[in-house]
């Protein structure tokens, strides 16, 4: 009778800005188990585009210092080697009240060498700097007492930031800069600006690119009917606001500005 969903994310970026990100998520739930996966990439002619799957697709394949993700019904095969050691927190638990249940952040690579090939007739690739996170939930999403999560992830040639932050009933803010987390209780997370504690460094974002903006029943849920009917409607009013952006972190005058690529997003719940 109890809720679980695992989700994978895993991403690439390319010295150029060309992009790749994967989903892989399980849900179960009442007896009932419900597996999707989702891609977000090029096509043959360099467009954006979305392709979704459900039913039987393979999880992400992890080992000590690499991992790979082959999924044929959506024309991928991707490997992530590991450059950065990981970090996991729980993020949230309780025993009480409605939201029973915790939820466990595994970011299993803050930072790897990423290479995606596509299975079509050009026999496409992709490669550049990649991340991957696991997310294991025991509370259902729209249970969990935030408001809005801020989260993102930006690569340079030299440095690694990654943040999430949760604003409203439980406010969490947790920072990991290269091999140092920070769990900072201010901290500056805007679309345009991420400030480490104390000064440490500063990340500014430009040049957004959308990568999705919307409610998830017309973005990451649009493709999958059986799943819309099945969840509640606070959850279906979430909205969720992606970007590809250029970003340059500062790091105090004797660091010369890094400049790199970041993935990020705000989403907000209803």
């Amino acid at each position: 009778m109890g809720f679980r969903l695992t989700k994978w994310y895993l991403d690439c970026v390319s010295e150029s800005g060309a992009i790749f990100i994967g989903y892989w998520g399980e849900i179960h739930w009442h007896g009932w188990t419900f597996r999707m996966a989702q891609t977000l990439g090029p096509d043959a002619q360099g467009r954006l585009c979305t392709s979704t799957r459900s039913g039987r697709i393979s999880a992400p394949i992890h080992t000590e210092d690499s991992l790979r993700w082959v999924a044929p019904r959506l024309g991928v095969d991707g490997i992530w080697t590991r450059t950065t050691p990981p970090i996991r927190r729980r993020l949230f638990e309780s025993s009480t009240g409605k939201t029973i249940g915790s939820v466990d952040w595994r970011c299993e690579m803050p930072r790897a060498g990423a290479e995606i090939t596509f299975r079509d007739p050009l026999g496409r690739r992709l490669a550049g700097r990649g991340y991957v996170e696991c997310l294991e939930m025991t509370v259902k999403p729209w249970q969990l007492p935030i408001k809005e999560l801020r989260w993102g992830r930006f690569h340079s040639e030299t440095d690694t930031l990654v943040w999430i932050q949760w604003r409203g009933p439980h406010p969490l803010t947790l920072m990991l800069h290269n091999d140092r987390a920070y769990d900072p209780d201010q901290a500056d997370i805007s679309q345009d600006r991420v400030t480490l504690p104390g000064g440490v460094a500063r990340l500014d974002l430009f040049d957004h690119q959308v990568l999705r903006d919307g409610p998830l029943v017309s973005t990451a849920l649009s493709r999958l009917p059986i799943l819309r009917r099945r969840l509640p409607g606070q959850l279906l009013g979430v909205r969720e606001s992606k970007w590809l952006s250029r970003g340059t972190l500062h790091r105090g005058p004797q660091n010369a500005p890094s400049p790199g690529w970041a993935i990020h997003e705000v989403v907000v719940w209803p």
